[in-house]
């Protein structure tokens, strides 16, 4: 699912499944969203499920396709 949201540094939660619960705040669309995720959630799925922004698409399942490609704007 190419980059995982773990890699944003974000706070960090132990949680019973052995997972880190990790809080985030990104920007998407101009707006300011902060979540809860599991550490081994990816942007992909974040994206998907959590904030049921459906216009990235899953492909191979793997980072290789590029399907899962996410514009990131530079400051």
């Amino acid at each position: 699912y190419g980059r995982r949201l773990s890699t944003l540094g974000a706070l960090r939660t132990p949680t019973s499944g052995g997972n880190m619960s990790i809080s985030i705040t990104v920007q998407l669309n101009g707006k300011t969203v902060s979540a809860q995720v599991q550490s081994n959630t990816s942007l992909v799925e974040f994206l998907r499920e959590q904030q049921r922004l459906t216009g990235t698409h899953v492909g191979c399942d793997t980072a290789q396709c590029g399907a899962c490609t996410v514009p990131v704007k530079k400051r």
